[in-house]
C-alpha cells in the first residue's frame, strides 16, 4: 500500500526493524561510529562484521576497520545475534555537545571542525538545536506540509556557543544534518551531500510494527529545495547543500 504513495522515505517496518529505528532516533544513545551487516558463508548466517567505520570516530579511534569481525559486545557473544541487537549494544549514554564546546572555548580552543560524514540525519527538531549552536541570527530553515502551509524556524543568536568552523561533508550527509544551507557560516569541505529534504513521522501499529510517513518538506533560507537537485533520491546526485561555501 505504501509503495503507491511513491515516496521511498514512507515506509512499513517489521516490529524489530521498528525497535531498531525507535532506538535509533532516541536522543539520550549515540553510537561508536561503525556501520555493522552479517556474514555470510554459503548462504548462511555465519556472523556479524564491521561494513565501515567513520573517520575519527570512537571505533576507528580504537583500530576498527572495515572487515573487523565482531565476536562480542562488552563480553556478550555475538553468535547469533541479531543485527538490531547488536545495533542497541553499540550504544551509550550520549554526552551534551553544548557543554564540550563551552569546555574546549575555555581551553583557548579558537577552531571548531564539525564533521557530518555519513551522518543520516535523525530527529528534525534536534538539527534545529544543534544549528542553533553554530548560527548566529536568522532564518535557519522553513517547512512546508502537505496542505502546502508552512512554517519558519529561525534563532535569535542566543544560544550561539562555537565560532565559523570548517565543515566536513560526503554523500551519507542526509536530511536534518543539511538544514543550514544559505547562511555562508563556514568552509564547506568534502564532496556532494545527499540532498533528502523531507521530514517523517514514525507511528507504532499494534503487532509492534511502524510507519514512517513523509509529513512534511524543507526548504532552505534561499526557497532552495534540497529533494530538487535534480529531483531524484540519488546519493551524491546533489550539489554540496549543506552550507553555502564562505
Amino acid at each position: 500500500m505504501v509503495a503507491t504513495l511513491d515516496d521511498p522515505f514512507t515506509r512499513f517496518l517489521e516490529p524489530q526493524k521498528f525497535k531498531s529505528l525507535r532506538s535509533g532516533t532516541r536522543n539520550t544513545l549515540t553510537g561508536v561510529g561503525v556501520s555493522i551487516g552479517y556474514i555470510t558463508a554459503n548462504d548462511k548466517f555465519s556472523g556479524l562484521a564491521v561494513v565501515s567505520a567513520t573517520p575519527g570516530g570512537p571505533a576507528n579511534r580504537a583500530g576498527i576497520s572495515s572487515g573487523d569481525v565482531i565476536l562480542t559486545i562488552d563480553g556478550t557473544d555475538t553468535n547469533g545475534m541479531e543485527i538490531y541487537d547488536a545495533a542497541e549494544l553499540l550504544q551509550g549514554a550520549e554526552g551534551a555537545v553544548r557543554e564540550a564546546i563551552e569546555t574546549l572555548r575555555e581551553r583557548n580552543m579558537e577552531v571548531f571542525v564539525l564533521d557530518l560524514r555519513d551522518n543520516s540525519g535523525g530527529l528534525f527538531p534536534e538539527g534545529i538545536e544543534i544549528a542553533k549552536i553554530w548560527l548566529e541570527k536568522g532564518v535557519i530553515v522553513d517547512i512546508c506540509d502537505s496542505q502546502g502551509v508552512q512554517d519558519g524556524y529561525d534563532t535569535d543568536g542566543s544560544n550561539v556557543a562555537a565560532p565559523s568552523e570548517p565543515l566536513a561533508v560526503n554523500k551519507g550527509t542526509a536530511s536534518a544534518s543539511e538544514i543550514l544551507k544559505d547562511n555562508k557560516r563556514a568552509v564547506l569541505l568534502g564532496e556532494p551531500t545527499y540532498g533528502k529534504g523531507k521530514i517523517q513521522s514514525i507511528f507504532q501499529l499494534s503487532d509492534g510494527s511502524g510507519l514512517v510517513i513523509t509529513v512534511a518538506r524543507y526548504k532552505t533560507p534561499a526557497h532552495t529545495d534540497i529533494n530538487k537537485c535534480p529531483d531524484q533520491y540519488n546519493p551524491g546526485s546533489c550539489s554540496p547543500s549543506f552550507l553555502s561555501q564562505r
